[in-house]
C-alpha cells in the first residue's frame, strides 16, 4: 500500500508501519533494529545511527527524514527544525506517498571473461524510490581494473522505479593483463557534470541481499579471441605403412591461428608422405575436430605410397564448420579408418 497525499493521520501511519508508539517523535524515530536506546537517530547531529533502521521503510520516497550529503558521505537524517527552539521537525506529513514496500536500491555486476585482454564490465542498477536530493541528477558509475579507470554516468530517472525494469550498461576495457584477475566499481550521487557528490556505494543491495559494502569486486577471468588449427595432421599409426601428414597450404611452420568468429576453411591443401615396402596403394577417411564439436567428416580420399615416401597432395573443397571458432578453440585434421 503506498499512503497518498492527504488525509495522514498517526492511527494511517501506525498501520502501515505495524508501530504504534505514543508519540509522533517515536513513530519517526523508534529504531526496528539497532540504534540506541531503542533510537534509531543519534541525538546530537539527528543522523541515522550505523545499521540501525526506523520502523518506516528507509527507501519509500515519501519519509519523515531527509537525505544529505552537505558533510561528505551520504547520510539519512531528521529534518532540522530552525525555529526557537531548535531541534528536530517531526512532520506527519512526511509520509505523503509513503510504501512501505520499496524496494532498496539495487546493483549488480558481472564478473569479466576477457578475450586476449578485453572485456566488457556490466552494471545493472535501479535506485527504485529513494528520495535522493534534489540536485542529484545523476549516478556516476567508477569501475577500475589494475591502472585503467572508466566512468559511466546514468540519468537517475532511467534507473528509478518508473523504469519498471533495471537498465544495464557496459564499460569495455582492453589490455588487461592475465595477472590481473579482480576489478572494482564504486557509485557515486552526481549531476549531469558528472561531479561526485557523495559516494553511496555501502547503501546499495547487492544481489546476494548483503550492502553496506565500500567498493563492489568482481573477477576477471581471461580466454583468447583465436583458434588454434593444428598444421600436423594426426592418423592411427600402422606399422606396414607410414605416414607423414600436414597442412602445407597456408603456408608457414606452426599451428595456424584462426580468428575467433571464423566459420569456414577455404584453400587449405594437406600433404600426406605416404613410405612403405609392401603396400602401394591406401585409403582413408578425413575428418575435422573441434573443441565442443562431433568430428566433422571432409570426404574419403585414396593415396599412394611408394619405399621413398610418395607426397599425395589433397586440396580441400571450403570446409564449412560445425560452429564458428571461438576463443581458445582447437582444430584438427585427423585421418581414420586408413585400408590398403
Amino acid at each position: 500500500m503506498t499512503l497518498g497525499t492527504t488525509d495522514i493521520s498517526i492511527g494511517l501511519v501506525q498501520d502501515e508501519i505495524n508501530h504504534a508508539p505514543n508519540s509522533l517523535s517515536h513513530l519517526v524515530s523508534d529504531a526496528s533494529t539497532g540504534g540506541t536506546s531503542g533510537i534509531a537517530f543519534d541525538s546530537a547531529s539527528g543522523n541515522l545511527i550505523d545499521d540501525a533502521r526506523p520502523y518506516w521503510n528507509i527507501w519509500s520516497w515519501g519519509i519523515p527524514a531527509e537525505w544529505d550529503y552537505s558533510g561528505g558521505p551520504m547520510i539519512l537524517r531528521l529534518p532540522r527544525n530552525t525555529d526557537s527552539p531548535k531541534g528536530y521537525d517531526y512532520r506527519l506529513g512526511g509520509f505523503r506517498q509513503y510504501n512501505h514496500a520499496a524496494a532498496a536500491p539495487q546493483i549488480a555486476v558481472s564478473n569479466v571473461t576477457a578475450v586476449s585482454g578485453a572485456g566488457d564490465v556490466g552494471v545493472l542498477m535501479n535506485v527504485h524510490e529513494w528520495h535522493l536530493p534534489f540536485d542529484v541528477t545523476h549516478i556516476r558509475v567508477k569501475i577500475t581494473i589494475g591502472a585503467a579507470t572508466q566512468y559511466i554516468l546514468i540519468p537517475v530517472e532511467d534507473i528509478d522505479y518508473t523504469a519498471g525494469l533495471i537498465a544495464g550498461y557496459t564499460s569495455s576495457f582492453t589490455g588487461i593483463g592475465t595477472g590481473t584477475t579482480t576489478g572494482t566499481v564504486t557509485v557515486y550521487a552526481s549531476n549531469s557534470s558528472g561531479t561526485e557528490l557523495a559516494d553511496i556505494t555501502e547503501w546499495l543491495t547487492l544481489p546476494n541481499g548483503s550492502m553496506g559494502n565500500s567498493t563492489i569486486n568482481f573477477t576477471i577471468a581471461h580466454t583468447s579471441s583465436t583458434g588454434t588449427l593444428s598444421r600436423l595432421v594426426a592418423y592411427s599409426e600402422d606399422p606396414a605403412l607410414v605416414l607423414t601428414a600436414s597442412i602445407i597450404n597456408p603456408t608457414g611452420s606452426g599451428n595456424i591461428s584462426l580468428a575467433a568468429g571464423v566459420a569456414t576453411l577455404s584453400g587449405i591443401v594437406i600433404r600426406v608422405a605416404a613410405s612403405s615396402e609392401t603396400v602401394s596403394n591406401f585409403s582413408f577417411d578425413l575428418y575435422l575436430s573441434q573443441t565442443g564439436e562431433s568430428d566433422l567428416l571432409i570426404g574419403s580420399y585414396n593415396g599412394m605410397a611408394t619405399s621413398e615416401g610418395y607426397p599425395n597432395d589433397y586440396y580441400l573443397d571450403e570446409v564449412t564448420l560445425s560452429d564458428a571458432v571461438a576463443g581458445g578453440d582447437t582444430l584438427g585434421f585427423v585421418m581414420t579408418n586408413l585400408s590398403y
